[in-house]
């Protein structure tokens, strides 16, 4: 159940959106029409939401990982993030942000996916023996395995390994998804 404090975003057209369960009826909510993409909440201070709803804003979004992170970014550490009618691909966007947040759910095509944001962003700096280093070290593995599928970016390891540019297994696996 969502409670607290929440940002809930919907898409033009709408008087306002229909609420699912999910969120706590006693929930103080502050709700947006959101313009565009529906990427840029700027105006919302970094963690000042205890749970954001967007409502059929994710699946039009021209870029759907940015929308996601600046939503996470206004969400409370260990806050959720639901999405009303995610894309399909929404499991690769999952896994793009999964330095920052994770499923509670694992149910692909359900009409709303929760998140919650991790407590802190997992970071190259952490123990090489934890679990979240090592999840990105096997992501970061599975980018670089797959990059072949995408020539444009073929070259992407030989750019990091020349020392022209440094790079981080977060830094590699954005850079991955981002090029693809």
């Amino acid at each position: 159940m969502l409670a607290g404090l929440g940002l809930v975003l919907y898409r033009g057209g709408r008087t306002s959106p229909i609420l699912p369960s999910v969120i706590d009826r006693n929930a103080e909510l502050e709700t947006r029409r959101i313009e565009g993409d529906g990427e840029n909440i700027a105006d919302c201070a970094t963690e000042s939401f205890d749970f954001l709803f967007a409502a059929d804003c994710l699946a039009s979004s021209a870029e759907p990982y940015y929308a996601l992170t600046n939503w996470l970014r206004v969400i409370r550490p260990n806050g959720h993030l639901a999405v009303q009618t995610p894309p399909p691909d929404m499991d690769a966007l999952i896994g793009q942000i999964a330095h920052l947040a994770v499923p509670l759910d694992s149910e692909p095509g359900r009409a709303v996916r929760i998140l919650r944001k991790r407590s802190s962003p997992i970071t190259p700096t952490d123990s090489e023996q934890s679990e979240q280093a090592q999840l990105l070290e096997e992501f970061t593995q599975q980018a670089l395995n797959e990059r072949g599928r995408h020539p444009d970016i073929a070259h992407l390891n030989d750019i990091l390994s020349s020392g022209a540019c440094s790079g981080t297994l977060v830094d590699l696996s954005r850079l991955y998804m981002l090029c693809g």
